[in-house]
């Protein structure tokens, strides 16, 4: 079960996953809270090499519009099915990079859980602490 606040987080990222969804290169949309609870939005822009995903989108908002406002939970939607999806695994090593206790969103066999991104990724290290 996820606390009303990443509930409300979903229901945020659905409905712009919806509303901007083209089946085409907008297909996923990411919400992030902050610690003071705001509500940061990010869509992806799909490209066969690649592009930047929903997540990615939405830390760059955040990092353009209150980067003194910690991130406290994300939470990604497919677009075409509106069904959360978990953090694929290069947006998990930037989460984790960011911020190891971010809580995401993730569907489980039950319904929606929350997890941090530190235990989504195996033995994770911080590129940080590993240049030193």
């Amino acid at each position: 079960m996820i606390t009303a606040a990443l509930r409300q987080l979903v229901e945020t990222a659905t409905a712009y996953a919806k509303q901007c969804n083209d089946d085409n290169n907008h297909t996923v949309a990411a919400a992030l809270l902050t610690r003071s609870g705001q509500t940061v939005l990010g869509l992806n822009a799909f490209h066969f090499l690649g592009g930047p995903c929903g997540e990615i989108y939405a830390l760059a908002t955040h990092a353009a519009a209150c980067p003194e406002d910690p991130i406290a939970a994300i939470g990604a939607v497919d677009g075409p099915t509106g069904q959360v999806i978990s953090p694929c695994g290069k947006c998990r090593q930037v989460l984790f990079d960011t911020a190891p206790a971010i809580q995401c969103v993730i569907r489980v066999s039950n319904g929606l859980a929350a997890a941090s991104v530190k235990d989504l990724l195996p033995p994770a290290s911080g590129w940080r602490a590993s240049a030193l």
